[in-house]
């Protein structure tokens, strides 16, 4: 495959290929002109269903969260072939027991590149926002590893000297219905985790339940577009 060429772009006839033979073989010194061949354009495939196109350069936006009783989590990323831009978040929402009607949030958002060595393996860098208890805003850097049984690992470094390592496995059940789980441990804030199932209802919208380590149990709408 020729770089930079998307192989869904252009599509050339095979009768216009046979044409131009047989021009060469009745007529042997008739120039032979590589543009000669009909070529159809035609919308390059990937970018059709939003994926980033290795050949064509093509860049996709996207948004993947939830909205729940009890937190909010999800990304928005740019990303090409090898490059993903991102913001992410984790958001809790903690309720008050004692009759007042009054919230307490936490959060942690992270904005980052992601840099795509292959198939498997990725490094990261940017920036983590938070306001929980004990720990405060920072640069990372780290690298993330497809594992066998496709689960996803992650080993991180910050600028406070906290390690973080992570991983993930999500199993679709049905045509509907999903799992995911995950765990991580960090230096700073010691042992978190979240299993969660999801109900498809559309292309864009399905249901949640989930449990989290920090912000308990709860359920609510998950969203991509």
């Amino acid at each position: 495959m020729v770089a930079g060429i998307c192989p869904y772009q252009n599509i050339i006839s095979w009768d216009s290929i046979a044409a131009i033979f047989k021009g060469y073989i009745n007529d042997p010194k008739k120039t032979r002109n590589r543009h000669s061949a009909k070529t159809l354009t035609t919308p390059c495939k990937l970018k059709a269903q939003g994926s980033p196109c290795p050949d064509c350069g093509t860049a996709v936006f996207m948004v993947d969260g939830s909205l729940q009783n009890h937190m909010s989590m999800g990304m928005l990323k740019l990303m090409n072939a090898h490059n993903d831009f991102y913001g992410s978040w984790d958001l809790g929402i903690h309720h008050h027991d004692d009759g007042e009607d009054e919230h307490e949030f936490d959060y942690e958002a992270d904005v980052a590149w992601r840099r795509v060595v292959n198939s498997d393996l990725a490094t990261l860098l940017g920036w983590r926002f938070t306001n929980r208890e004990d720990e405060e805003d920072r640069a990372f850097g780290g690298i993330e590893y497809r594992l066998p049984y496709l689960v996803h690992s992650s080993v991180q470094i910050d600028s406070e000297g906290d390690v973080r390592v992570g991983i993930e496995k999500s199993l679709q059940l049905t045509d509907r219905i999903s799992w995911f789980a995950g765990v991580q441990y960090d230096s700073g804030s010691l042992w978190e985790w979240t299993t969660r199932a999801e109900y498809l209802l559309s292309k864009r919208f399905s249901l949640i339940t989930q449990y989290h380590s920090e912000h308990g149990f709860g359920a609510g709408l998950g969203f991509r577009f």
